[in-house]
């Protein structure tokens, strides 16, 4: 099982004692809609509650940081949030059933401590090919290890659901890459089409597209961003590979855009470039441990 990653998350804090930090992040974005807001007030009034659409089983319960996860966006939410969202709920016995108390009232209980009985995971990876829950095993070091009753989370979102279509139809496109590389057109192809069918194998060597601007190397590759989906393909710049954030191996494709020697005094040298890029590329390692933001 290759291409996984294991990671720490701190516990997360409390939605209330960081507001003033989100809202300083997110400024920018919303600055746009402050303008319009005194003229679109009265129009949007009678419809500014979104309906719910929260349910018990969009979310799993990750117990080391007592944190849930919102599995449609794959992201982290605080259990402080999930309970805002969802109402109480019964407390259910080990057979199922509801909980009474002495008068014989079922007993309520928060959203979150029944994820936590009923839907939780011990730990989390990022492996393509792999389901999103991989039951019976646990995650230590990049490695699987058995662990009965033990369910470990796939961060990772597989490609959209695509029908094969007619390959007659892709008769441009393989022509562009004939005529732009004509001595290595197949073999890019033949790489990018194993790179759709076995997303969790390394192929041991990366693509260097080279030559003049504008001759239309960035549309080769458009194909396969719709292929494998936008959250699967990362474009990134010589000084990301030096950086210790390195959340973009996340993907099945990164692609490294304008590489160039800017020699011993610039930020990213051939020497730094061929070791930052010898553990992506090659076998082993197996896995890339990812540090994030």
């Amino acid at each position: 099982m290759s291409g996984g990653f294991e990671d720490d998350i701190e516990e997360m804090p409390d939605p209330a004692s960081s507001s003033t930090t989100s809202s300083s992040t997110t400024s920018s974005s919303t600055t746009s809609s402050s303008t319009t807001s005194s003229s679109t007030t009265s129009s949007t009034s009678g419809s500014a509650t979104l309906p719910p659409t929260l349910s018990f089983d969009d979310l799993c319960s990750y117990a080391p940081s007592r944190c849930c996860i919102y599995l449609p966006c794959k992201t982290m939410w605080p259990n402080a949030s999930v309970d805002d969202r969802l109402p109480p709920m019964p407390l259910l016995d080990a057979s199922g059933n509801p909980v009474k108390n002495a008068s014989g009232k079922v007993v309520m209980t928060k959203a979150t401590v029944r994820l936590a009985k009923e839907r939780s995971i011990e730990s989390f990876t990022w492996d393509p090919g792999q389901p999103e829950f991989i039951r019976g095993f646990v995650v230590v070091d990049g490695g699987y290890i058995a662990k009965s009753g033990a369910t470990t989370y796939n961060f990772y979102r597989p490609p959209p659901d695509i029908k094969l279509g007619d390959p007659a139809q892709a008769t441009r496109w393989v022509k562009h890459w004939h005529a732009i590389y004509p001595n290595g057109a197949d073999h890019c192809i033949d790489w990018l089409a194993y790179r759709v069918q076995y997303p969790g194998i390394k192929i041991n060597h990366a693509l260097f597209l080279g030559g003049e601007p504008k001759i239309g190397k960035d549309t080769l590759l458009e194909a396969l961003v719709y292929t494998l989906g936008t959250w699967n393909v990362k474009n990134i710049k010589l000084n990301h590979l030096v950086s210790k954030n390195n959340e973009f191996l996340k993907a099945l494709i990164v692609r490294l855009s304008e590489v160039r020697d800017v020699g011993e005094r610039g930020a990213v040298d051939l020497y730094r470039l061929n070791d930052h890029m010898k553990d992506m590329l090659a076998t082993p390692p197996d896995t890339i441990r990812i540090n994030e933001k």
